[in-house]
């Protein structure tokens, strides 16, 4: 790479561009293997979090059905109550 820089730019330029990248560890360059990998487990954790939106969703029609449930039987014994006032006031 530096000798085409130094074609293209000039010598001056070139180690002047050289001199300014960071110094780096070639072996810490990522390969297109190393992000299929890393694709691969993204995959996976989004089906992770697919699921738990499905239980979540279940979970959350669960408790719903559990409100009403409770609602209604509040409703029926607040109505009792009110009959059974009703009922002592007459």
């Amino acid at each position: 790479m530096r000798s085409k820089l130094d074609e293209v730019l000039g010598s001056d330029v070139a180690g002047d561009l050289m001199e300014s990248l960071p110094p780096f560890d070639w072996t810490r360059i990522a390969t297109k293997d190393d992000l299929q990998l890393i694709h691969g487990r993204l995959d996976n954790v989004d089906r992770r979090f697919d699921n738990l939106d499905r239980r979540l969703d279940l979970l959350d029609k669960r408790v719903g059905i559990t409100m009403l449930k409770m609602n209604i039987a509040s409703t029926i014994v607040l109505l009792g109550a009110m009959s059974g006032l009703l009922a002592i006031f007459r």
